[in-house]
Protein backbone atom coordinates (compact mmCIF):
# COMPACT_ATOMS: atom_id res chain seq x y z
CA UNK A 1 0.00 0.00 0.00
CA UNK A 2 1.03 3.43 -0.83
CA UNK A 3 2.26 5.65 2.42
CA UNK A 4 2.58 2.53 4.52
CA UNK A 5 6.01 2.43 6.38
CA UNK A 6 8.27 -0.93 5.55
CA UNK A 7 8.06 -3.37 8.50
CA UNK A 8 11.73 -3.91 7.94
CA UNK A 9 12.06 -0.02 7.78
CA UNK A 10 10.02 0.56 11.23
CA UNK A 11 12.24 -1.93 12.95
CA UNK A 12 15.39 -0.34 11.94
CA UNK A 13 14.44 3.39 12.74
CA UNK A 14 13.29 1.73 15.77
CA UNK A 15 16.52 -0.10 16.54
CA UNK A 16 18.29 3.88 15.97
CA UNK A 17 16.24 5.06 18.44
CA UNK A 18 16.62 2.53 21.29
CA UNK A 19 20.62 2.16 20.36
CA UNK A 20 20.45 5.86 20.76
CA UNK A 21 18.96 5.65 24.16
CA UNK A 22 20.61 3.07 25.83
CA UNK A 23 24.06 4.72 24.71
CA UNK A 24 23.06 7.67 26.41
CA UNK A 25 22.21 6.09 29.15
CA UNK A 26 25.12 4.17 29.58
CA UNK A 27 27.71 7.18 29.20
CA UNK A 28 25.51 9.07 31.99
CA UNK A 29 26.09 5.80 34.49
CA UNK A 30 29.73 5.63 33.37
CA UNK A 31 30.59 9.72 33.90
CA UNK A 32 28.41 9.24 37.38
CA UNK A 33 30.58 6.25 38.51
CA UNK A 34 34.01 8.24 37.64
CA UNK A 35 35.89 11.10 38.84
CA UNK A 36 33.92 13.75 37.16
CA UNK A 37 30.55 13.09 39.16
CA UNK A 38 30.80 15.95 41.54
CA UNK A 39 32.13 17.95 39.11
CA UNK A 40 29.24 17.40 36.65
CA UNK A 41 26.77 17.70 39.34
CA UNK A 42 28.05 21.40 40.65
CA UNK A 43 27.40 22.65 37.33
CA UNK A 44 24.26 20.84 36.54
CA UNK A 45 23.77 22.89 40.15
CA UNK A 46 24.86 25.78 38.23
CA UNK A 47 23.64 25.57 34.95
CA UNK A 48 20.09 24.83 35.75
CA UNK A 49 19.80 27.02 38.75
CA UNK A 50 18.49 24.34 40.91
CA UNK A 51 17.55 25.05 44.32
CA UNK A 52 19.27 22.12 46.17
CA UNK A 53 21.85 20.42 44.76
CA UNK A 54 21.27 17.67 42.55
CA UNK A 55 21.47 13.90 44.75
CA UNK A 56 23.24 11.20 42.15
CA UNK A 57 20.22 8.52 40.97
CA UNK A 58 21.39 5.04 41.59
CA UNK A 59 21.56 2.44 39.00
CA UNK A 60 18.55 0.53 39.45
CA UNK A 61 16.37 4.15 38.71
CA UNK A 62 18.36 4.90 35.98
CA UNK A 63 17.60 1.61 34.66
CA UNK A 64 14.26 2.04 35.42
CA UNK A 65 13.63 5.59 33.89
CA UNK A 66 15.56 3.74 30.96
CA UNK A 67 13.04 1.28 30.52
CA UNK A 68 10.18 3.98 30.94
CA UNK A 69 11.84 6.06 27.76
CA UNK A 70 12.48 2.98 25.75
CA UNK A 71 8.49 2.70 25.55
CA UNK A 72 6.07 0.19 26.78
CA UNK A 73 7.80 -3.17 25.34
CA UNK A 74 10.69 -2.46 27.46
CA UNK A 75 8.51 -1.42 30.41
CA UNK A 76 6.84 -5.06 30.10
CA UNK A 77 10.03 -6.67 30.04
CA UNK A 78 10.45 -4.71 33.47
CA UNK A 79 7.58 -5.71 35.03
CA UNK A 80 8.27 -9.28 34.04
CA UNK A 81 12.06 -9.28 36.06
CA UNK A 82 10.24 -7.48 38.81
CA UNK A 83 7.84 -10.25 39.34
CA UNK A 84 10.65 -12.20 40.12
CA UNK A 85 11.43 -10.11 43.28
CA UNK A 86 13.27 -13.15 45.19
CA UNK A 87 16.57 -13.05 43.14
CA UNK A 88 16.72 -9.36 43.19
CA UNK A 89 18.32 -7.32 45.52
CA UNK A 90 16.06 -4.54 47.60
CA UNK A 91 17.59 -1.40 45.58
CA UNK A 92 16.16 -3.50 42.24
CA UNK A 93 12.90 -4.92 43.50
CA UNK A 94 11.73 -1.30 44.83
CA UNK A 95 12.72 0.57 41.78
CA UNK A 96 11.37 -2.38 39.15
CA UNK A 97 8.25 -2.23 40.72
CA UNK A 98 7.25 1.21 40.15
CA UNK A 99 7.27 0.09 36.86
CA UNK A 100 3.95 -1.74 38.15
CA UNK A 101 2.39 2.14 38.65
CA UNK A 102 4.69 5.18 37.99
CA UNK A 103 4.23 5.65 34.30
CA UNK A 104 3.82 8.51 32.49
CA UNK A 105 0.27 8.99 30.93
CA UNK A 106 -0.02 10.54 27.58
CA UNK A 107 -2.15 13.36 26.46
CA UNK A 108 -6.15 14.31 26.58
CA UNK A 109 -5.48 14.87 23.22
CA UNK A 110 -4.89 11.56 21.59
CA UNK A 111 -7.39 10.55 24.17
CA UNK A 112 -10.34 12.20 22.60
CA UNK A 113 -9.06 11.24 19.37
CA UNK A 114 -8.61 7.61 19.32
CA UNK A 115 -12.23 7.50 21.40
CA UNK A 116 -13.90 9.48 18.28
CA UNK A 117 -12.21 7.20 15.52
CA UNK A 118 -13.06 4.09 17.63
CA UNK A 119 -16.42 4.85 18.51
CA UNK A 120 -17.39 7.20 16.26
CA UNK A 121 -18.01 10.11 18.43
CA UNK A 122 -16.23 12.95 20.90
CA UNK A 123 -16.08 11.34 24.82
CA UNK A 124 -18.30 14.31 25.71
CA UNK A 125 -20.89 12.76 23.02
CA UNK A 126 -20.32 8.83 24.32
CA UNK A 127 -20.45 9.60 27.93
CA UNK A 128 -22.34 11.24 30.76
CA UNK A 129 -18.98 12.41 32.31
CA UNK A 130 -15.13 11.97 31.03
CA UNK A 131 -12.38 12.71 33.24
CA UNK A 132 -9.65 14.38 31.24
CA UNK A 133 -7.10 13.51 33.71
CA UNK A 134 -6.31 9.62 34.30
CA UNK A 135 -7.30 7.74 37.18
CA UNK A 136 -4.34 5.48 36.72
CA UNK A 137 -1.46 5.02 33.47
CA UNK A 138 0.03 1.53 32.63
CA UNK A 139 2.87 0.14 30.24
CA UNK A 140 0.09 -0.04 27.23
CA UNK A 141 -2.35 2.17 28.32
CA UNK A 142 -4.24 4.32 30.46
CA UNK A 143 -7.67 4.83 32.52
CA UNK A 144 -9.88 7.62 32.56
CA UNK A 145 -12.98 7.73 35.01
CA UNK A 146 -16.57 8.37 33.25
CA UNK A 147 -20.25 7.79 33.45
CA UNK A 148 -22.58 6.12 31.34
CA UNK A 149 -26.59 5.28 31.99
CA UNK A 150 -26.06 6.72 35.46
CA UNK A 151 -23.12 4.31 36.32
CA UNK A 152 -19.60 4.64 37.55
CA UNK A 153 -17.33 3.04 34.55
CA UNK A 154 -13.52 3.70 33.82
CA UNK A 155 -12.41 3.73 29.77
CA UNK A 156 -9.23 1.91 29.37
CA UNK A 157 -7.59 3.71 26.08
CA UNK A 158 -4.41 2.43 24.51
CA UNK A 159 -1.63 4.35 23.65
CA UNK A 160 -0.62 5.85 20.80
CA UNK A 161 1.44 3.97 18.21
CA UNK A 162 1.68 1.35 21.26
CA UNK A 163 1.08 -1.58 18.99
CA UNK A 164 3.66 -0.35 15.83
CA UNK A 165 6.30 0.02 18.44
CA UNK A 166 5.52 -3.46 20.27
CA UNK A 167 5.59 -5.42 16.78
CA UNK A 168 8.93 -3.33 15.97
CA UNK A 169 10.36 -4.12 18.81
CA UNK A 170 9.50 -7.93 18.95
CA UNK A 171 10.29 -8.52 15.54
CA UNK A 172 14.39 -6.37 16.75
CA UNK A 173 14.28 -8.87 19.39
CA UNK A 174 13.52 -12.14 17.45
CA UNK A 175 16.29 -10.96 15.26
CA UNK A 176 19.05 -10.26 17.82
CA UNK A 177 17.94 -13.77 19.42
CA UNK A 178 18.14 -15.84 16.78
CA UNK A 179 21.75 -14.71 16.09
CA UNK A 180 22.42 -15.24 19.77
CA UNK A 181 21.02 -19.17 19.28
CA UNK A 182 23.52 -19.32 16.81
CA UNK A 183 26.50 -17.89 18.21
CA UNK A 184 25.63 -18.56 21.87
CA UNK A 185 25.68 -21.84 23.60
CA UNK A 186 23.66 -20.61 26.58
CA UNK A 187 21.42 -19.12 24.85
CA UNK A 188 20.19 -22.61 22.66
CA UNK A 189 19.70 -24.29 25.91
CA UNK A 190 17.61 -21.60 27.08
CA UNK A 191 15.18 -21.66 23.94
CA UNK A 192 16.01 -17.69 23.73
CA UNK A 193 13.58 -17.66 20.27
CA UNK A 194 10.73 -19.70 22.16
CA UNK A 195 10.98 -16.98 25.27
CA UNK A 196 10.90 -14.29 22.97
CA UNK A 197 8.25 -15.37 20.86
CA UNK A 198 5.48 -16.63 24.15
CA UNK A 199 6.68 -12.96 26.08
CA UNK A 200 5.28 -11.71 22.61
CA UNK A 201 2.35 -13.20 21.98
CA UNK A 202 1.14 -12.49 25.50
CA UNK A 203 2.39 -8.93 24.69
CA UNK A 204 0.17 -8.43 21.88
CA UNK A 205 -2.93 -10.34 22.91
CA UNK A 206 -3.02 -7.57 25.63
CA UNK A 207 -3.11 -4.64 22.61
CA UNK A 208 -6.09 -5.96 21.58
CA UNK A 209 -9.22 -5.15 24.03
CA UNK A 210 -11.56 -7.31 21.97
CA UNK A 211 -9.82 -10.43 23.26
CA UNK A 212 -9.42 -8.71 27.37
CA UNK A 213 -13.21 -8.43 26.88
CA UNK A 214 -13.96 -11.75 25.59
CA UNK A 215 -11.88 -13.18 28.97
CA UNK A 216 -13.93 -11.19 31.19
CA UNK A 217 -17.01 -12.02 29.82
CA UNK A 218 -15.55 -16.06 29.94
CA UNK A 219 -14.31 -15.52 33.35
CA UNK A 220 -17.41 -13.62 34.62
CA UNK A 221 -19.64 -16.72 33.56
CA UNK A 222 -16.75 -19.43 35.44
CA UNK A 223 -16.97 -17.15 38.60
CA UNK A 224 -20.84 -16.65 39.34
CA UNK A 225 -21.20 -19.66 41.72
CA UNK A 226 -18.71 -18.55 44.06
CA UNK A 227 -20.00 -15.77 46.25
CA UNK A 228 -17.78 -12.35 47.19
CA UNK A 229 -15.91 -13.13 43.63
CA UNK A 230 -16.49 -10.48 40.98
CA UNK A 231 -15.28 -9.59 37.36
CA UNK A 232 -15.88 -6.12 36.08
CA UNK A 233 -18.76 -5.66 33.51
CA UNK A 234 -18.10 -5.20 29.96
CA UNK A 235 -19.68 -2.35 27.95
CA UNK A 236 -19.80 -3.73 24.45
CA UNK A 237 -21.20 -0.55 23.19
CA UNK A 238 -18.57 1.02 23.94
CA UNK A 239 -15.64 -1.11 23.58
CA UNK A 240 -13.46 -1.53 20.96
CA UNK A 241 -9.60 -2.89 19.99
CA UNK A 242 -8.25 0.35 21.37
CA UNK A 243 -11.00 1.73 24.30
CA UNK A 244 -12.21 -0.76 26.54
CA UNK A 245 -15.40 1.01 29.12
CA UNK A 246 -16.38 -1.41 31.85
CA UNK A 247 -17.22 -1.40 35.56
CA UNK A 248 -15.72 0.99 37.71
CA UNK A 249 -14.57 -0.88 40.77
CA UNK A 250 -14.10 0.67 44.41
CA UNK A 251 -11.04 -1.17 45.69
CA UNK A 252 -7.41 -1.42 47.20
CA UNK A 253 -5.01 -4.01 47.03
CA UNK A 254 -5.82 -7.46 48.19
CA UNK A 255 -2.47 -7.39 49.96
CA UNK A 256 -3.51 -4.07 51.75
CA UNK A 257 -3.67 -5.80 55.45
CA UNK A 258 -3.84 -2.79 57.60
CA UNK A 259 -6.75 -1.31 55.75
CA UNK A 260 -8.88 -4.30 55.64
CA UNK A 261 -8.25 -4.60 59.97
CA UNK A 262 -9.70 -1.30 60.00
CA UNK A 263 -12.38 -2.11 58.38
CA UNK A 264 -13.17 -5.45 60.08
CA UNK A 265 -12.41 -7.27 56.93
CA UNK A 266 -12.14 -10.98 58.23
CA UNK A 267 -8.60 -11.83 56.64
CA UNK A 268 -9.29 -15.99 57.01
CA UNK A 269 -12.36 -15.37 54.72
CA UNK A 270 -11.15 -13.41 52.45
CA UNK A 271 -8.21 -15.38 52.01
CA UNK A 272 -10.34 -18.55 51.59
CA UNK A 273 -12.40 -17.04 48.54
CA UNK A 274 -9.71 -15.56 46.79
CA UNK A 275 -8.10 -18.97 47.04
CA UNK A 276 -10.93 -20.72 45.42
CA UNK A 277 -11.69 -18.48 42.92
CA UNK A 278 -7.46 -18.80 42.05
CA UNK A 279 -8.48 -22.88 42.42
CA UNK A 280 -11.41 -23.23 40.41
CA UNK A 281 -9.86 -20.98 37.36
CA UNK A 282 -6.67 -23.59 37.27
CA UNK A 283 -8.03 -26.75 38.27
CA UNK A 284 -11.85 -26.94 37.63
CA UNK A 285 -12.40 -24.49 34.58
CA UNK A 286 -8.64 -24.96 33.04
CA UNK A 287 -9.27 -20.77 32.19
CA UNK A 288 -7.29 -18.32 34.36
CA UNK A 289 -6.11 -14.83 35.14
CA UNK A 290 -2.57 -15.37 33.59
CA UNK A 291 -0.89 -12.57 35.88
CA UNK A 292 -2.94 -12.41 39.41
CA UNK A 293 -0.72 -9.70 41.21
CA UNK A 294 -1.91 -8.19 43.70
CA UNK A 295 -2.11 -5.10 42.13
CA UNK A 296 -4.62 -6.54 39.59
CA UNK A 297 -6.47 -8.42 42.38
CA UNK A 298 -8.81 -5.34 44.18
CA UNK A 299 -11.01 -5.93 47.24
CA UNK A 300 -13.71 -3.27 48.62
CA UNK A 301 -13.17 -3.19 52.14
CA UNK A 302 -16.66 -2.36 52.63
CA UNK A 303 -17.95 -5.30 50.97
CA UNK A 304 -15.26 -7.37 51.54
CA UNK A 305 -15.78 -8.69 47.26
CA UNK A 306 -12.84 -9.32 45.33
CA UNK A 307 -12.73 -7.96 41.61
CA UNK A 308 -10.08 -9.45 39.68
CA UNK A 309 -9.09 -6.86 36.65
CA UNK A 310 -6.39 -6.25 33.57
CA UNK A 311 -7.25 -9.72 31.89
CA UNK A 312 -5.70 -8.92 28.88
CA UNK A 313 -3.14 -11.68 29.43
CA UNK A 314 -5.25 -15.30 30.46
CA UNK A 315 -4.04 -18.67 30.32
CA UNK A 316 -5.76 -22.25 29.37
CA UNK A 317 -5.16 -25.89 30.33
CA UNK A 318 -6.52 -29.02 28.66
CA UNK A 319 -7.74 -31.49 31.16
CA UNK A 320 -4.24 -33.10 31.01
CA UNK A 321 -2.92 -30.47 32.05
CA UNK A 322 -4.91 -29.75 34.91
CA UNK A 323 -4.75 -33.55 36.01
CA UNK A 324 -0.96 -33.40 35.67
CA UNK A 325 -1.35 -29.75 37.93
CA UNK A 326 -3.29 -31.47 40.47
CA UNK A 327 -0.87 -34.40 40.34
CA UNK A 328 2.01 -31.55 41.19
CA UNK A 329 0.03 -29.89 44.10
CA UNK A 330 -0.13 -33.81 45.50
CA UNK A 331 3.24 -35.16 45.58
CA UNK A 332 4.13 -31.30 46.56
CA UNK A 333 1.44 -31.86 49.38
CA UNK A 334 3.44 -35.46 50.22
CA UNK A 335 6.60 -33.13 49.99
CA UNK A 336 7.68 -36.22 47.57
CA UNK A 337 10.59 -34.64 45.96
CA UNK A 338 10.96 -37.79 43.49
CA UNK A 339 7.22 -38.20 42.70
CA UNK A 340 7.80 -34.03 41.90
CA UNK A 341 10.47 -34.72 39.58
CA UNK A 342 8.44 -37.31 37.70
CA UNK A 343 5.66 -35.08 37.17
CA UNK A 344 7.82 -32.21 36.20
CA UNK A 345 9.93 -34.10 33.90
CA UNK A 346 6.75 -35.11 32.20
CA UNK A 347 5.70 -32.14 31.17
CA UNK A 348 9.20 -31.03 30.08
CA UNK A 349 10.40 -30.97 26.27
CA UNK A 350 14.37 -31.68 26.39
CA UNK A 351 16.22 -29.29 24.37
CA UNK A 352 19.34 -31.28 24.80
CA UNK A 353 20.90 -34.77 25.60
CA UNK A 354 19.19 -35.66 29.03
CA UNK A 355 21.23 -37.77 31.60
CA UNK A 356 18.12 -39.22 33.73
CA UNK A 357 19.60 -40.60 36.43
CA UNK A 358 21.55 -37.17 36.86
CA UNK A 359 18.76 -34.66 36.64
CA UNK A 360 16.37 -36.82 39.57
CA UNK A 361 19.96 -36.62 41.77
CA UNK A 362 20.23 -33.37 40.99
CA UNK A 363 16.34 -32.42 41.64
CA UNK A 364 15.88 -34.41 44.59
CA UNK A 365 19.22 -32.54 46.18
CA UNK A 366 17.90 -29.20 45.42
CA UNK A 367 14.21 -29.14 45.48
CA UNK A 368 13.97 -31.63 48.62
CA UNK A 369 14.97 -29.49 51.23
CA UNK A 370 12.25 -26.91 50.62
CA UNK A 371 9.86 -29.95 50.56
CA UNK A 372 11.46 -31.26 54.07
CA UNK A 373 8.61 -30.92 56.41
CA UNK A 374 10.71 -28.43 59.17
CA UNK A 375 11.41 -26.07 56.35
CA UNK A 376 8.19 -24.31 56.37
CA UNK A 377 9.00 -22.73 52.81
CA UNK A 378 6.39 -21.37 50.43
CA UNK A 379 5.96 -23.98 47.73
CA UNK A 380 6.87 -21.01 45.11
CA UNK A 381 10.64 -21.61 46.38
CA UNK A 382 10.43 -25.34 45.57
CA UNK A 383 8.61 -24.58 42.21
CA UNK A 384 11.54 -21.62 41.34
CA UNK A 385 14.51 -23.79 42.18
CA UNK A 386 12.74 -26.42 40.49
CA UNK A 387 12.68 -24.38 37.10
CA UNK A 388 16.33 -23.83 37.40
CA UNK A 389 17.23 -27.87 37.80
CA UNK A 390 15.02 -28.42 35.06
CA UNK A 391 16.77 -25.85 32.98
CA UNK A 392 19.98 -26.95 33.73
CA UNK A 393 19.59 -30.56 33.06
CA UNK A 394 18.66 -29.44 29.63
CA UNK A 395 14.60 -29.17 30.23
CA UNK A 396 11.82 -27.11 28.81
CA UNK A 397 8.53 -26.60 30.55
CA UNK A 398 5.67 -26.26 28.51
CA UNK A 399 4.63 -22.48 28.28
CA UNK A 400 1.00 -22.86 29.10
CA UNK A 401 1.61 -24.64 32.10
CA UNK A 402 4.45 -22.65 33.60
CA UNK A 403 1.77 -19.27 33.13
CA UNK A 404 -0.20 -21.66 35.01
CA UNK A 405 2.13 -22.19 38.01
CA UNK A 406 3.32 -18.99 38.22
CA UNK A 407 -0.17 -17.70 38.34
CA UNK A 408 -0.18 -20.45 41.74
CA UNK A 409 2.88 -19.43 42.86
CA UNK A 410 1.25 -15.61 42.71
CA UNK A 411 -1.70 -16.82 44.24
CA UNK A 412 0.71 -18.25 47.30
CA UNK A 413 2.12 -14.88 47.67
CA UNK A 414 -1.61 -12.90 48.35
CA UNK A 415 -2.74 -15.79 51.02
CA UNK A 416 0.28 -15.98 53.06
CA UNK A 417 -0.09 -11.95 53.38
CA UNK A 418 -3.83 -12.65 54.06
CA UNK A 419 -3.51 -15.63 56.52
CA UNK A 420 0.33 -15.99 57.35
CA UNK A 421 1.40 -19.50 58.21
CA UNK A 422 -1.48 -20.84 56.30
CA UNK A 423 -0.74 -23.53 53.78
CA UNK A 424 -1.78 -23.35 50.19
CA UNK A 425 -0.99 -26.98 49.68
CA UNK A 426 -3.38 -28.18 52.74
CA UNK A 427 -6.24 -26.31 51.82
CA UNK A 428 -5.91 -25.43 48.41
CA UNK A 429 -6.28 -29.38 47.90
CA UNK A 430 -9.17 -29.54 49.53
CA UNK A 431 -11.00 -26.84 47.74
CA UNK A 432 -10.00 -28.68 44.52
CA UNK A 433 -11.51 -32.14 46.00
CA UNK A 434 -14.69 -29.67 46.76
CA UNK A 435 -14.99 -28.51 43.71
CA UNK A 436 -14.55 -31.58 41.73
CA UNK A 437 -17.10 -33.13 43.68
CA UNK A 438 -19.73 -30.57 43.17
CA UNK A 439 -18.79 -30.86 39.92
CA UNK A 440 -20.00 -34.53 39.56
CA UNK A 441 -23.65 -33.91 39.78
CA UNK A 442 -26.21 -36.05 38.56
CA UNK A 443 -26.92 -33.25 35.66
CA UNK A 444 -23.72 -33.02 34.73
CA UNK A 445 -22.73 -36.29 34.46
CA UNK A 446 -25.86 -36.51 32.28
CA UNK A 447 -25.01 -33.66 30.48
CA UNK A 448 -21.81 -34.90 29.58
CA UNK A 449 -23.25 -38.91 28.50
CA UNK A 450 -25.57 -37.05 26.65
CA UNK A 451 -22.40 -34.94 24.61
CA UNK A 452 -20.42 -38.14 24.68
CA UNK A 453 -23.77 -40.31 23.08
CA UNK A 454 -24.17 -37.67 20.35
CA UNK A 455 -20.14 -37.38 19.42
CA UNK A 456 -20.16 -41.45 19.05
CA UNK A 457 -23.15 -40.72 16.43
CA UNK A 458 -21.61 -38.47 14.88
CA UNK A 459 -18.59 -40.58 14.69
CA UNK A 460 -20.46 -43.52 13.51
CA UNK A 461 -22.30 -41.72 10.44
CA UNK A 462 -18.72 -40.78 9.44
CA UNK A 463 -17.17 -44.11 9.63
CA UNK A 464 -20.53 -45.65 7.54
CA UNK A 465 -20.17 -43.09 4.66
CA UNK A 466 -16.35 -43.32 4.56
CA UNK A 467 -16.45 -47.31 4.55
CA UNK A 468 -19.84 -47.40 2.01
CA UNK A 469 -17.59 -44.77 -0.21
CA UNK A 470 -14.76 -47.06 -0.15
CA UNK A 471 -16.53 -49.81 -0.74
CA UNK A 472 -18.24 -49.16 -3.66
CA UNK A 473 -15.78 -49.57 -6.06
CA UNK A 474 -14.61 -52.62 -4.62
CA UNK A 475 -18.40 -53.79 -5.18
CA UNK A 476 -17.98 -53.76 -9.23
CA UNK A 477 -16.81 -56.30 -11.72
CA UNK A 478 -13.12 -55.52 -12.22
CA UNK A 479 -12.60 -53.84 -15.60
CA UNK A 480 -9.92 -55.01 -18.57
CA UNK A 481 -6.57 -54.98 -17.33
CA UNK A 482 -7.34 -54.75 -13.96
CA UNK A 483 -5.76 -56.87 -11.15
CA UNK A 484 -8.06 -59.13 -9.21
CA UNK A 485 -7.66 -58.77 -5.23
CA UNK A 486 -6.00 -61.71 -3.84
CA UNK A 487 -7.54 -63.54 -0.92
CA UNK A 488 -4.66 -61.51 1.53
CA UNK A 489 -5.81 -58.32 0.14
CA UNK A 490 -9.64 -58.92 0.59
CA UNK A 491 -9.12 -59.67 4.29
CA UNK A 492 -7.56 -56.95 5.39
CA UNK A 493 -10.50 -54.53 4.78
CA UNK A 494 -12.96 -57.18 6.26
CA UNK A 495 -10.33 -57.47 9.32
CA UNK A 496 -10.34 -53.76 10.02
CA UNK A 497 -14.58 -53.57 9.50
CA UNK A 498 -14.56 -55.88 12.13
CA UNK A 499 -12.27 -53.89 14.53
CA UNK A 500 -14.47 -50.32 13.70
CA UNK A 501 -17.82 -52.77 14.75
CA UNK A 502 -15.56 -53.71 17.90
CA UNK A 503 -14.71 -50.02 18.78
CA UNK A 504 -18.00 -48.84 18.03
CA UNK A 505 -19.95 -51.33 20.18
CA UNK A 506 -17.15 -50.57 23.13
CA UNK A 507 -17.72 -46.89 23.22
CA UNK A 508 -21.42 -47.35 23.47
CA UNK A 509 -21.32 -49.68 26.11
CA UNK A 510 -18.49 -47.73 28.08
CA UNK A 511 -20.85 -44.39 27.46
CA UNK A 512 -23.78 -46.14 29.02
CA UNK A 513 -21.68 -47.47 31.83
CA UNK A 514 -20.07 -43.69 32.41
CA UNK A 515 -23.72 -42.34 32.27
CA UNK A 516 -25.25 -44.87 34.78
CA UNK A 517 -22.26 -44.91 37.43
CA UNK A 518 -21.86 -41.77 37.06
CA UNK A 519 -25.60 -40.98 38.34
CA UNK A 520 -25.44 -43.39 40.81
CA UNK A 521 -22.14 -41.88 42.27
CA UNK A 522 -23.22 -38.45 41.87
CA UNK A 523 -26.87 -39.27 44.08
CA UNK A 524 -27.50 -36.80 47.32
CA UNK A 525 -28.54 -39.54 49.26
CA UNK A 526 -28.67 -43.51 49.12
CA UNK A 527 -30.37 -45.79 52.06
CA UNK A 528 -28.04 -47.05 54.36
CA UNK A 529 -28.01 -50.67 53.24
CA UNK A 530 -27.16 -49.82 49.96
CA UNK A 531 -24.51 -47.56 50.89
CA UNK A 532 -21.58 -49.54 49.25
CA UNK A 533 -23.13 -49.89 45.73
CA UNK A 534 -22.32 -45.93 45.60
CA UNK A 535 -18.71 -47.15 46.48
CA UNK A 536 -19.29 -49.55 43.84
CA UNK A 537 -20.36 -47.06 41.27
CA UNK A 538 -17.67 -44.66 41.57
CA UNK A 539 -14.75 -46.93 41.16
CA UNK A 540 -16.78 -48.36 38.15
CA UNK A 541 -16.72 -44.91 36.52
CA UNK A 542 -12.99 -43.89 37.36
CA UNK A 543 -12.61 -47.56 35.85
CA UNK A 544 -14.78 -46.47 32.90
CA UNK A 545 -13.56 -43.46 32.35
CA UNK A 546 -9.71 -44.89 31.94
CA UNK A 547 -10.86 -47.05 29.40
CA UNK A 548 -12.57 -44.77 27.35
CA UNK A 549 -9.04 -43.01 27.22
CA UNK A 550 -6.96 -46.01 26.45
CA UNK A 551 -9.96 -46.44 23.30
CA UNK A 552 -9.94 -43.01 22.18
CA UNK A 553 -5.99 -42.59 22.42
CA UNK A 554 -5.70 -45.91 20.29
CA UNK A 555 -8.40 -45.28 17.59
CA UNK A 556 -6.43 -41.90 17.46
CA UNK A 557 -2.77 -43.80 16.92
CA UNK A 558 -4.49 -45.96 14.23
CA UNK A 559 -6.10 -43.09 12.11
CA UNK A 560 -2.70 -41.26 12.43
CA UNK A 561 -0.69 -44.67 11.14
CA UNK A 562 -2.91 -46.55 9.01
CA UNK A 563 -3.73 -43.62 5.67
CA UNK A 564 -6.36 -45.88 5.02
CA UNK A 565 -9.02 -45.81 8.10
CA UNK A 566 -8.36 -41.87 7.56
Amino acid sequence: MAGRPDVSALENLRLAQVYNTVVRYMLDMAVDRGPLAGARRRVQYWLHDIPVEPVALGTPTKVRLLLQELGPTYVKVGQLVSSQSHVLPDDWERELARLQQNVAPFPYDDVRRIVTEDLGAPPEDRYERFEKDPLAAASLGQVHRARVGGEEVVVKVRRPGAARRVRADLGMMRNLTRVLERQAGWAREVGLVGVVDEFGKNVLSELDYYGEAYNARRLTRNMQDIPGVSIPRIYPALSSTRVLTMEFVDGVRITSVGRFREAGVDLDALSERFLQAAIKQLLIDGFFHGDPHPGNVLVNPATSTVYMIDLGMCGQLTLQQRFTLIQLLIVARRQDATGMAQVMRGLSTPFRNLDESAYRRDFERRVGRFLDPESNAPISDAMNVGFDVLRENGLRLDPAFTIAVKALMQAEVIVATLRPGGSLLTRGYEIAERLLKNQLTAENVSAAGTHAVESIMLDLVRRASLQGAAQRPSDQAPTAGSARPTSAQAGVPAARERASRADTVLAVLLTGLLVGTGVVAAAPTVPPPWGWVQGVASFCFVAALVVAVVLVLGMLRRLRHDPDDR
